[in-house]
């Protein structure tokens, strides 16, 4: 049985009165007893009456007015979820989010729980020392590249993207002032941004003089054997005793950490039981980050009763069964036979772990029209058009996706299954599963999330937000293309739109009347303004961006983040719009870096068509 990974979280570990509505443990006590007297040798009072209050400082206000308090109450929060309900196998591994990452190595006893105590002292003792200028964190909803590129543009040298949480969630680290402007910058292009509740720049250069100070007032700290494997989202690798553990803390305040890459690695391995100790979002990461989470669910902590006070259930994810599926290895071979018979090739010549692009010699283009027949073959829906189908390598890595999409269908091995017409759902139901979807989506814990909440007022889902997310409701539930209700657009809550999904699925039949007619692109003449109108559009609709921030002359990798794998995607689109499917092929439409290059080619071979069914 493959081991379990617990996560413990950083800066958003700690709420108030988190641990109020369960019994307390002798652990519990013991460990948040010994916090509170480090606390007193420091000079600060103690912090593990917060875990029990509601009332004490939230997180936010913490970092603002006792930096030192915060740092010491998200250790406690992080050790003391471990302790209050869990007790680790010897094989279990254990993963530390930023801060979180001194909770797992004490946890894992590399430090015993006053070591680990004195070492987040030290640190701040350390940060507040160095005089280090005013600094935060944002997250921001984009992936590290793009958000390397936001970086680049802000010109700021002390800012860096500081963690990699998710494939399309990062967590900028700099001075105010530059913060303060990426979030504008991402206002302005509807990017959603998150201002995290850190006293500091955590993991950015601005912290070298911290850094070195802790370094030093660290060093009488003794470091102890592991009883448990622990994995640095910092190294990037087990940590073992030959690790110098205090030298990986002095690390953490100047480094990045990777946290996809953690998740991914220790997937890549074959663990698939992650459990979340506390409350801090980072399921939902992980969630976003592999793909056989979704088969996974967290049990829901259960409060005890004030008369009859019992452990909460430990959190651990449970596989939820499935149909049976085709095996990844068999869907392989599949893919094996389908290959070398569009190719050409004998089949035996396709190894199902070669490299298509430079072993076999698959462009994109080639790849996209494989992908096609791949659909076909497996009966697919059209909605699975998940970016990971173009990115895949091998046939090996295909295939683990195919049997991926297959599972949220209701087809095994490419035959629909018969059934009878399933009871509606209630809207309650509905509601309930908009919030898992919406929680995925929007990078928030799934509890966080009201289905009575004002989705723009609460939540900050604007108008263009609002839209993508209809296009992920229409395809969780089937709903039909025809259904376009302007009513959908102008829900307020999860409530109000399980109960329009709910009707939607019960009038299907019957197509609704529509409140608006569809926009159509209709292919222009071969004036190069027209076509760089229609363009503009296109791409903005496509992209969910205003059309005001598609210029003609924006680069569309750097400025839009538009790579070559969305290239091919765009490029497919514009020719079905202006009936170039042909002209498409030729590599220079490929080439272009801006909407005016583009327009330019579409221009030509417009008129070059109308030309020739002139002369004929």
């Amino acid at each position: 049985m493959a081991p379990t990974v617990f996560f413990f979280g950083g800066q958003g570990a700690y709420q108030p009165g988190m641990f109020k509505r369960f019994a307390r443990s002798s652990r519990l006590e013991d460990a948040l007893a010994t916090i509170d007297s480090v606390a007193a040798e420091f000079g600060h009072p103690g912090v593990g009456r917060a875990l029990f209050d509601a009332e004490a400082p939230k997180a936010a206000e913490l970092a603002r007015t006792d930096p030192f308090a915060l740092q010491l109450t998200v250790f406690a929060a992080a050790v003391g979820s471990f302790y209050r309900r869990h007790d680790a196998e010897r094989d279990s591994v254990l993963v530390g989010h930023s801060l979180g990452e001194l909770a797992a190595l004490t946890v894992a006893g590399g430090f015993d729980v006053a070591d680990g105590a004195r070492l987040v002292c030290l640190r701040s003792e350390a940060l507040k020392s160095a005089e280090v200028p005013p600094g935060g964190m944002l997250a921001v909803e984009l992936s590290e590249r793009r958000a390397a590129h936001l970086v680049g543009t802000i010109g700021d040298r002390h800012s860096c993207v500081a963690v990699v949480n998710a494939p399309q969630w990062s967590v900028l680290s700099g001075p105010l002032e530059a913060l303060n402007t990426a979030q504008r910058l991402c206002e302005a292009m509807s990017i959603r941004v998150r201002t995290l509740p850190s006293p500091y720049a955590f993991h950015s250069p601005g912290l070298a003089v911290a850094a070195e100070a802790f370094a030093a007032s660290a060093s009488r700290i003794r470091q102890r054997p592991l009883r448990h494997a622990v994995y640095s989202p910092v190294l990037g690798d087990f940590v073992t005793d030959a690790t110098d553990c205090v030298a990986l803390l002095v690390k953490h305040l100047t480094t990045k950490v990777d946290f996809l890459g953690a998740v991914r690695a220790l997937h890549a391995e074959g663990m698939g039981a992650f459990v979340e100790c506390g409350r801090s979002g980072l399921a939902s990461l992980v969630r976003a980050s592999v793909p056989d989470v979704t088969e996974v669910a967290e049990v829901a902590e259960v409060a005890p009763r004030e008369a009859d006070p019992v452990q909460a259930p430990k959190p651990v994810l449970t596989v939820v069964p499935r149909p049976a599926l085709p095996t990844a290895q068999s869907v392989a071979l599949k893919l094996r036979q389908l290959y070398a018979a569009s190719l050409g090739f004998p089949e035996e010549a396709i190894s199902v772990d070669a490299d298509l692009e430079a072993d076999l010699g698959i462009d994109s283009l080639k790849r996209t029209e494989m992908l096609s027949k791949v659909r076909a073959q497996f009966a697919l829906p059209e909605n699975v058009n998940d970016g990971r189908l173009h990115a895949h390598a091998t046939l090996s890595q295909l295939a683990a996706l195919v049997v991926e999409a297959l599972s949220h269908t209701n087809g095994v091995n490419g035959v629909a299954l018969a059934h009878d017409p399933p009871a509606l759902p209630t809207v309650q139901s509905v509601a309930l599963k908009l919030r898992q979807l919406y929680a995925a989506s929007l990078g928030f814990p799934e509890e966080v999330i009201s289905v009575d909440a004002d989705l723009e007022a609460d939540l900050g889902i604007d108008s263009l937000k609002r839209t993508e997310m209809l296009s992920k409701v229409r395809a969780e539930f089937a709903l039909p293309e025809s259904v376009n209700d302007g009513r959908l657009h102008a829900h307020t809550t999860l409530s109000q739109l399980g109960a329009l999904v709910v009707e939607a699925m019960g009038g299907a039949a019957e197509a609704p009347k529509p409140i608006s007619s569809e926009i159509r692109i209709v292919a222009p003449t071969s004036d190069v303004g027209g076509v760089l109108s229609h363009l503009r559009e296109i791409y903005a609709s496509h992209l969910g961006f205003p059309v005001e921030a598609v210029l003609a002359d924006t680069d569309l990798e750097a400025d839009l983040g538009i790579d070559s794998l969305k290239r091919t995607e765009m490029i497919g689109k514009v020719g079905s719009i202006f009936e170039l499917q042909d002209a498409i092929k030729q590599g220079r439409f490929f080439a272009h870096n801006t909407l005016r290059e583009l327009a330019g080619m579409i221009s030509e071979s417009l008129a070059q068509a109308a030309s020739f069914a002139g002369g004929r």
